[in-house]
């Protein structure tokens, strides 16, 4: 499930560890209502998705979200490209 989603090796060991953690102080509320690994899955899915919302990188400073995204009519602050100019 991490592999799917986390794809530098090393962030994949840090969730991969976090899950560990999280299963192991968790286990003991695990009421086996469902299959083990199942829970187990859907903790690493939580915890991934977790960990990519976290390292999003913002968006370039000084522009609009408009601008940002290049949405056609926009305009970019004076003097500088629309991220879509920069591109091509």
């Amino acid at each position: 499930m991490v592999f799917r989603l986390v794809p530098d090796a090393a962030d994949r060991e840090e969730v991969c560890q976090d899950v560990f953690l999280k299963v192991h102080r968790g286990l003991a509320g695990f009421g086996f209502q469902a299959k083990l690994s199942t829970w187990i899955a859907r903790i690493a899915y939580h915890t991934a998705l977790g960990f990519r919302e976290k390292k999003r990188l913002p968006l370039a400073q000084g522009f609009d979200d408009d601008v940002a995204h290049g949405v056609p009519g926009s305009d970019a602050p004076a003097g500088r490209a629309t991220p879509v100019e920069e591109l091509e």
